[in-house]
Order: C-alpha cells, then sequence, then structure tokens
C-alpha cells in the first residue's frame, strides 16, 4: 500500500477556514488598553500648519505652527513653534504679531497659554515685548506674566522696562508690574 505524504483536501481546508477566522476576527482598532491615559492622546496631529482666519472676506488672523495637537476630550489645541499676525478690522495691517515655542489654548474660553521665548510686537503702540509665560485670559482680554518671569517691554522712543508680575489690560490699554520694576520710561517731553 502506498501512502501519500502530505495534506489532504479537508486538511487544507480546515486551515484555511481557521485562518479567515482568525484574520477577519482581528481589529485594526488598537485603541485604549488598560493603563492607557487617553487624555494624553491628541485626536488631531498637524505639521506645517499654514492658517488664515477670514471674517465677512477679510483676513482677521494668520497662525503658523511646526506642529498642533488638538485634545477634543480635554477641549484643549497645544501648539509647538507658533508663529500669529493678528488683523485690523479693515484686514489689511497687522494690529499685533508674535511668536511662541509652546503654546495651549482652550478650545471653549479662548484662553490661551504661551511658553519659552515668547516675543510679541503691537505696531500701533510701537511696543515689543519679550518673556518666557504668558497667559491671554479672552474674556477679560487681559494678558499675564508669571509672577516669577520677568517681562522686558520695549518702545522705539527708547522706553525699556523690565519687571515681574505683569498684567496688561487690553481694554484699556493700559499695563502693570507688581514686582521688581526697572528701565527708562522715556515720556512726550523728554522726546525730541
Amino acid at each position: 500500500m502506498i501512502r501519500r505524504a502530505g495534506l489532504s483536501v479537508f486538511s487544507v481546508f480546515s486551515m484555511t477556514v481557521a485562518l479567515g477566522v482568525l484574520i477577519l476576527g482581528c481589529s485594526f482598532d488598537y485603541g485604549p488598553t488598560e493603563g492607557t491615559d487617553t487624555q494624553s492622546i491628541p485626536e488631531v496631529v498637524m505639521t506645517g500648519v499654514d492658517y488664515y482666519q477670514i471674517r465677512e472676506g477679510k483676513a482677521t488672523l494668520h497662525f503658523q505652527s511646526d506642529r498642533v495637537e488638538r485634545f477634543e476630550n480635554r477641549g484643549i489645541m497645544r501648539v509647538r513653534g507658533l508663529r500669529f499676525e493678528k488683523f485690523d478690522t479693515d484686514g489689511k495691517r497687522v494690529s499685533a504679531s508674535g511668536l511662541a515655542n509652546l503654546g495651549e489654548i482652550n478650545l471653549n474660553s479662548k484662553d490661551v497659554q504661551l511658553n519659552q521665548s515668547i516675543r510679541l510686537q503691537i505696531p500701533q503702540e510701537n511696543l515689543s515685548l519679550e518673556t518666557n509665560s504668558l497667559f491671554w485670559t479672552n474674556a477679560n482680554r487681559l494678558l499675564s506674566g508669571s509672577p516669577e518671569e520677568p517681562v522686558l517691554l520695549k518702545r522705539s522712543d527708547g522706553t525699556i522696562i523690565q519687571g515681574r508680575g505683569f498684567s496688561g489690560s487690553a481694554k484699556d490699554r493700559t499695563f502693570e508690574f507688581s514686582n521688581g520694576v526697572s528701565g527708562i520710561y522715556r515720556t512726550e517731553k523728554e522726546n525730541p
């Protein structure tokens, strides 16, 4: 009697069915596993972002970022390598511009925390600001510095002021420091 080496048709069929069940039973949904912190995983990640906000046919904001991470479940957006320009109501003149290494935006309140190498410029005021930590409270239109971080203000007239505990109101167009203020303040009478 001659025996055939190999698998029978039934065995091949059984293995094919078993393999098919395994493949179809697998899911490519690699969602959170036990111990995974879903709050730290962004739903959207974008790189090389260049965004214009247009209202009534006019540019109101130009925003660029090296990386944007959006966390819908936490209601925040994190940005790295941020550069922005805010335009006047006519959409032609830049009313403020700036950059920061890191930022976090609250998507509900529109409050913004900026960190590391922050530089802001306000052309109409001939004013620039440099620091490492700023917080924008949108509801009050208030810009605040960290109590520990120095903020440096410069004007084109030669005014240079540095201090800690910076607070600036966009409504009132005023600013103040609560600690360690020093510098040179030029008045209109002193300017030629």
